[in-house]
This record gives structure tokens, sequence and C-alpha cells, in this order.
């Protein structure tokens, strides 16, 4: 028997530097920055093997000790959907400061991934101000 175990979370950002929690256990933690975490919901899951597809309804239920109302999840999927994508963007030039914003939008994220709740204000404007800086320096690049 096989198994395949997902923790979650999306495929991994485009981050230029990846670490490991000072927790880590070998073999056994992913490293950081993970991709943004699934919201509640159904999903499918689909294995194909043999030349047959197999597909399975999969309910992701949220743990009934956090208080955060989905409403407040959506808004940290969006902004860490943004952020990924922000470091796809900063990730593929090799521009200096696109280096040093990469970066910092792996700092945001972790941030705003960091727990179940609705992020802040400050870092809702902390995205804005990222985002605004990766487009004027894209702009420039081109």
């Amino acid at each position: 028997m096989h198994r395949f175990v997902w923790d979650l979370h999306y495929s991994p950002p485009d981050a230029l530097e990846h670490e490991y929690p000072i927790s880590a256990i070998w073999h056994n933690t992913p490293r950081s920055p993970q991709g943004p975490r699934v919201l509640p919901g159904v999903y499918t899951v689909k294995l194909t093997a043999g030349g047959k597809t197999y597909t399975q309804p999969l309910t992701i239920k949220m743990d009934p000790r956090v208080r955060t109302p989905l409403a407040g999840l959506q808004e940290q999927f969006r902004l860490a959907t943004r952020i990924v994508n922000m470091l796809h963007q900063t990730a593929q030039p090799g521009n200096e400061d696109l280096k040093k914003l990469n970066g910092q939008l792996v700092e945001v994220l972790e941030a705003i991934e960091g727990a179940d709740a609705t992020p802040t204000t400050q870092a809702v404007a902390a995205v804005s101000d990222l985002e605004r800086k990766v487009n004027l320096l894209l702009a420039h690049a081109k």
C-alpha cells in the first residue's frame, strides 16, 4: 500500500531563500515558506493508476477551536495568494532590488499565514505597499 499525506497547503512559492524552523524534524518538516493554507470546503482527490482515473470528494472542515469567521480566512487566503504571485515575479529577474523584495514578501507571507486569523490592517497595507514596489521595479526592468 502507498499513501499520500496532504499538509493542506498549496504548492510552495518561488522564494529565493528557504529555511527550516528551529523545531524541524529531519526529513519530516517542510521548508518555509509554504504555500497558502487551503480554505474549508469540498475538494476533489484524483488518482490515476494503471490507465484508470479515480476521483473522490474530500471535505476540509475548520478546526473547531478556531473562531475566525470564514470571511477572515478568505481575506487571509487572498492576501497570501497575492504574495505568492509577487514571489513568482520577483524570483525570475536578477535585479538586486527585486531579490530584496522577494525576501520581504516571504516575511509578510509568514506573518499572515502564522495564525488562523483575519489579516491586520497593517498586514493589508504592507502587501499593498510591496505590490506597488514590485510593479514599479518590474516596469523599470522592461
